[in-house]
């Protein structure tokens, strides 16, 4: 470590100064600079100062003197202000000696951040491998960058990151810009806009209300999934065994509310009657006056009283009464 020694501060423009600092009493004069401009995470003296030296056997101390850490860089494109009394202060911490070392630093010193705006291209070229390396059949339309977008100047790694699960359509992107060998990281939010395809069931032929879906009626087709409502179903085991609520044409893929589950009773059909309680099971027989489903509620007539009933289908041709 370096000798501290006791310095008077003189100066009214500068914070603090040695007064013989303009003769030749040190051999190494370090001039505070009142802006400075850096590009890495951490200031240090040497990015705010210049230094002087009149002999080389104190090149050693110049670069101890300048590797003197003062404090954190602000973000990209940003400010902050650096008191000098804070740099005095430091460098007396620091235990440097200023029997040779002579100083004059402003009472303020401001400190830039360098940095560079993010680019279309670079934005793109990192959603583009995103959906490379996730095998997905995307076509990239266009991005919507922010305002703000200032990033690192210099070498960096950038990324997509993306933010949900969904792409369809638009969705918006985190762009993670790192300086290689640093945990410093920027995330840029950015809005893409895609279309993207995939694999869907669409009829194979004209289906007609009223048939049931089989595995020959449809067939997968890649289509633009950004284009197709939301209700569109998209894997066949949501088809086989549904039946047609409304008229498919060839080619046209399946929407949920084209769809239902068969009916298993059919207007007309002879049904059992389930009654069943803690302390009572009966059974019956009756005339469904209504189609339905599992879980539907229907209407029917009692065989032997005549009187019309409401119940749940429980099962194929059974429906259940009461509670």
């Amino acid at each position: 470590m370096l000798t501290l020694v006791a310095v008077s501060v003189t100066s009214i423009l500068y914070v603090g100064s040695n007064s013989l600092i303009a003769e030749d009493k040190f051999p190494i004069k370090i001039i505070g600079r009142t802006t400075a401009s850096v590009t890495v995470a951490t200031i240090s003296l040497g990015d705010i100062v210049d230094i002087l030296v009149s002999n080389p056997i104190y090149d050693k101390d110049v670069l101890l003197i300048k590797q003197i850490e003062l404090a954190k860089s602000p973000p990209p494109g940003k400010n902050i202000l650096i008191s000098g009394s804070d740099v005095v202060d430091t460098m007396r911490r620091e235990q440097v000696d200023l029997s040779i070392v002579g100083y004059q630093i402003p009472q303020s010193i401001t400190v830039k951040r360098a940095g560079r705006e993010l680019t279309s291209v670079e934005a793109e070229t990192a959603i583009n491998s995103f959906l490379t390396d996730n095998g997905r059949d995307v076509l990239l339309k266009g991005i919507d960058l922010p305002a703000n977008r200032t990033i690192f100047s210099g070498p960096v790694n950038i990324r997509a990151l993306l933010r949900g699960d969904s792409l369809k359509g638009r969705t918006t992107f985190s762009i993670s810009v790192q300086i290689p060998d640093s945990t410093e990281e920027l995330l840029v939010p950015v809005i893409a806009r895609f279309d993207e395809f995939g694999e869907v069931p669409v009829a194979s032929r004209n289906l007609g209300r009223g048939e049931v879906v089989r595995m020959s009626d449809f067939i997968m087709a890649r289509l633009n999934l950004a284009q197709l409502p939301s209700s569109v179903l998209d894997t066949p085991q949501q088809l086989v065994g549904q039946e047609v609520k409304q008229a498919v044409r060839q080619g046209e893929p399946f929407a949920k509310d084209y769809l239902a589950l068969p009916a298993v009773i059919r207007k007309g059909d002879r049904v059992k009657l389930m009654f069943k309680s803690a302390l009572l099971e009966a059974s019956a027989t009756g005339i469904a006056l209504a189609e339905g489903r599992l879980e539907d509620l229907i209407d029917v007539r009692n065989s032997s009283s005549m009187k019309i009933v409401q119940g749940k289908i429980v099962a194929p041709g059974i429906v259940r009464v009461g509670p």
